[in-house]
């Protein structure tokens, strides 16, 4: 049996449309000092910048949507506010509160000493991945991840003081996390995890390292739920590889209908620029433009020959919204199981401001 999979990023971003630029400034909610040098970025994109020394900024490049906008420091607790490109304030003043000592003491006295040495490595298998770009993508900053497990209820939890470091050398990406929950239901088996990630290029001089990077984005890009989405908001799934067929849970058991669904017949348009996926039971998805790679296949529950194929279920509302770049809302009402499961993980995380380079027709092969 496959693990339940969901994971959140809070993203709300439409399409790749340039727009307007925000301009701002952060200071210290007590003192109203200027912030140096914080963050200022859209979750889950490339798209950010840094504060001056007088605690200004301005983001270029906004594309066309609603966002989470994420301005963070040291020692300060993140600020979170959504905006819209069509309405964006002509200026915007970010007051960071200094974090809460006694919540972080809190923290720090009741985590598990021996937190890393006990879960340290299925946090990583969970979080990171076990896909081969997981080889080459590594937390930085391990030690601010703080463990706390519930006998009681069989849940484990963790915690980061701080955000999370990640280097990606598989895809070419330094990733700023600010983790806020990671939980595994070992009952349910079902692990949940939130957060706010930042994406920043690798800079490298080398053509052919480059090149590699963006082979290894494409591939992972191909057959991915970002992948799917894209190809669901523009009711091109058959175009894109993939087969949808719907999947009912009975009596234990689960039945598969073997009647390809066409997209328009589990989304419709909400507007011009959202789609709503709305389902019973459940989905299978199938991606036809490849095997499912050896370590997935090498797993249990895992078939060698076979596809990537995927279920995902609504839990909680009727549907999902979809935008035109693949990003859905509300995320956290979204289960996946199967392939994606396994494989949408953050060693295979791409921005939702990537565009693959190699058309799909031209895809290359599993790395």
């Amino acid at each position: 049996m496959s693990k339940i999979f969901c994971f959140i990023f809070f993203y709300v971003l439409p399409v790749f449309i340039i727009a307007q630029k925000l301009t701002g400034k952060v200071i210290e909610a007590n003192t109203q000092k200027p912030i140096v040098a914080a963050s200022i970025y859209l979750s889950n994109t490339s798209i950010g910048c840094i504060s001056n020394n007088n605690g200004e900024f301005v983001m270029e490049k906004i594309p066309i949507g609603k966002y989470d906008l994420i301005v963070s420091c040291l020692g300060y607790e993140p600020f979170v506010q959504t905006i819209e490109s069509g309405n964006l304030p002509v200026f915007i003043t970010v007051k960071l509160k200094t974090k809460i000592k006694e919540l972080a003491e809190v923290v720090v006295e009741t985590y598990d000493k021996d937190g890393w040495k006990k879960w340290g490595n299925f946090f990583l298998e969970n979080f990171i991945g076990k896909s081969s770009n997981a080889t080459n993508c590594k937390i930085l900053n391990k030690d601010v991840i703080k463990f706390k497990y519930s006998h009681k209820q069989n849940v484990l939890n963790a915690f980061a003081l701080e955000p999370l470091i990640i280097q990606n050398k598989s895809l070419g990406y330094n990733i700023k996390f600010e983790l806020q929950v990671f939980s595994y239901d070992y009952n349910k088996r079902l692990l949940f995890y939130a957060g706010y990630p930042f994406f920043q290029e690798m800079d490298t001089k080398r053509t052919r390292q480059q090149k590699r990077w963006n082979e290894r984005r494409d591939e992972t890009y191909y057959g991915s739920m970002m992948h799917f989405m894209r190809a669901l908001f523009r009711n091109k799934l058959k175009e894109n590889e993939f087969e949808v067929r719907k999947m009912i849970d009975k009596n234990n058991a689960s039945y598969l209908i073997n009647t390809i669904l066409p997209g328009d017949s589990v989304a419709y348009a909400i507007d011009n620029t959202t789609i709503a996926l709305e389902f019973l039971d459940k989905l299978d998805i199938m991606y036809k433009g490849r095997k499912a790679p050896y370590e997935y296949a090498n797993q249990p529950f895992g078939k060698k020959d076979e596809h990537e194929i995927s279920q995902i279920k609504l839990t909680g509302a009727s549907r999902v919204e979809v935008v035109s770049n693949g990003s859905y809302y509300d995320p956290m009402h979204l289960l996946s199981f199967g392939y994606w499961a396994w494989s949408e993980k953050m060693a295979n995380m791409l921005p939702y401001d990537f565009k693959p380079q190699t058309p799909a027709n031209k895809k290359s092969q599993p790395l």
